[in-house]
């Protein structure tokens, strides 16, 4: 979300959170819907979502997403087939878990 969308998605989730009109700053009617304290307890959770830090985006392997050569496919059965773990495989091979299992399934080993 745009940083300017963002702040001011925030400020309006905080006047309805307090029983304020953000359109007005007038207080809300008192049989408003935002009164109702579970539509209170949503808008509080949802500031507080909107509060958290963003996720750091985690570092991918050097393989991953990168097309398959056919001796890495060999070396990937022959390991597999060894019972090594898709872990020490995916860290052998500079993939992730979840490309080794996609791979295997293609291969029709899982």
């Amino acid at each position: 979300m745009n940083t300017d969308h963002h702040t001011e998605a925030l400020a309006v989730l905080r006047k309805l959170a307090q029983g304020i009109d953000p359109r007005h700053d007038a207080p809300l009617a008192v049989d408003d819907p935002c009164q109702a304290p579970e539509v209170i307890r949503a808008l509080f959770h949802a500031i507080q979502a909107l509060e958290a830090p963003a996720p750091r985006p985690r570092a991918l392997p050097q393989q991953a997403g990168k097309p398959w050569q056919t001796e890495e496919e060999e070396v990937l059965l022959q390991r597999f087939e060894a019972g090594e773990t898709v872990a020490a495989i995916a860290r052998e091979h500079g993939r992730t878990t979840g490309g080794i299992r996609s791979r295997l399934k293609y291969l029709g080993k899982l």
